[in-house]
């Protein structure tokens, strides 16, 4: 669906701006929503932009991926709108319409904004980047994970 959003120019608010070392992601702007946030329902997309994955062990890297993060709507546990961030990877020379969705909830990495899942995809630290490689490049695996 994201995807489709991007390629379909979406009103979402594309930002094309490269994404920040991880070291500079605190100050980094993408990740501070407009106030009010637009209109809309959860999971409808605020803003997008091209993103980096970095090399752990040179297992993933951006030839076998696509990588763009992203801010959402969705609600906190009162039901009050709030943006939400994170990191769609599509996997190259596939067509994302016909992949399955795989949703990756990482556990807390640090409290710090650096220590975000997205952040450290962009830095290359995530320790879970061999999995999500498997993910990426073995379709059969997503497949029987979620039959």
């Amino acid at each position: 669906m994201l995807a489709a959003t991007i390629s379909a120019g979406n009103p979402a608010v594309a930002d094309v701006s490269p994404p920040p070392a991880a070291a500079a992601a605190a100050a980094d702007p993408f990740y501070s929503p407009q106030e009010p946030l637009p209109a809309g329902r959860p999971g409808d997309v605020i803003r997008w932009r091209p993103s980096t994955i970095g090399s752990l062990f040179g297992v993933l890297t951006p030839a076998k991926a696509t990588a763009y993060q992203i801010m959402y709507r969705s609600t906190d546990d009162a039901g009050i709108p709030i943006a939400i961030t994170g990191t769609v990877l599509l996997p190259m020379g596939r067509n994302p319409a016909t992949l399955p969705i795989v949703g990756y909830a990482p556990s807390t990495h640090g409290i710090a904004d650096t220590c975000s899942a997205s952040q450290e995809l962009v830095a290359g630290t995530d320790t879970d980047l061999i999995n999500i490689n498997d993910a990426l490049v073995a379709p059969r695996v997503i497949r029987c994970l979620i039959r």
